[in-house]
């Protein structure tokens, strides 16, 4: 995909001037086949909120066939600056404002020492991982941040919706730095991350508090931001549409 394929999300987020943002060749990426430029977003403002975009190509700005249908997303993230006041996120979402619209999406919580989270819910409300909207959450907590290529993961979060009306979520990460990128002639190695067990969004909400986001999706990325200086980087990100069940 290409820049113009993704445009800023829209209503109450954070625009340019509070969370400044592009395409840059000035960070060390996270493979060699990874390309030449990364995506970055940098915190101007002390508010609280969310910057980022979504994908607007055709059958993606919402996913089709239909309702009742998820799909796949997977990138590059990472944690530049120090602090916890800020989260890198991917995912689907029922809209394009990320105060109001829910969904499903996978990230790097907000905390100095952070997890791998998947999160049910409004990107615009943050990511704690103790918060009560978390679906899963790795063992592992991290503190790297900076400009090495081992800072960075790659993780992917596929959202199966079955007809009859649960969904399945399953979250999984590629050792980059080991493996590659099946872009650069590699073979992605997806492997379960320790703690994220598949999760079962069941029709009734009985685990997840709600009932199941079952479609009109949209494909994002972007950050959340609690404080200036907080830095996300993001590259190499795909997108699948489901077409079965």
């Amino acid at each position: 995909m290409a820049q113009a394929d993704w445009q800023d999300l829209s209503g109450t987020t954070l625009g340019s001037s509070d969370v400044p943002r592009g395409v840059s060749a000035a960070f060390t990426l996270a493979h060699a086949h990874a390309g030449t430029y990364c995506y970055v977003m940098r915190s101007a403002t002390s508010t609280s909120g969310f910057a980022g975009k979504y994908c607007d190509v055709a059958d993606f700005a919402p996913f089709t066939p239909g309702t009742r249908k998820g799909g796949s997303i997977r990138c590059l993230m990472k944690r530049y600056a120090s602090g916890g006041n800020y989260a890198p996120v991917i995912g689907l979402l029922r809209g394009t404002d990320p105060s109001t619209a829910e969904g499903y999406m996978i990230g790097l919580s907000a905390a100095s020492s952070y997890q791998v989270v998947v999160k049910k819910g409004a990107p615009a409300s943050g990511l704690s991982a103790s918060g009560s909207d978390i679906l899963l959450a790795s063992d592992a907590a991290f503190t790297d941040v900076g400009d090495a290529a081992s800072v960075w993961f790659h993780l992917r979060m596929d959202v199966l919706v079955n007809p009859h009306g649960e969904v399945v979520i399953n979250a999984s990460e590629n050792d980059v730095q080991t493996i590659g990128l099946a872009a650069g002639g590699g073979t992605e190695v997806w492997s379960s991350i320790t703690g994220m067990e598949q999760f079962i969004d069941d029709p009734a909400g009985v685990f997840s508090g709600s009932t199941p986001h079952t479609g009109n999706f949209y494909a994002f990325f972007g950050m959340y931001t609690s404080a200036a200086g907080s830095i996300a980087l993001f590259d190499h990100i795909e997108v699948y549409r489901q077409t079965s069940p």
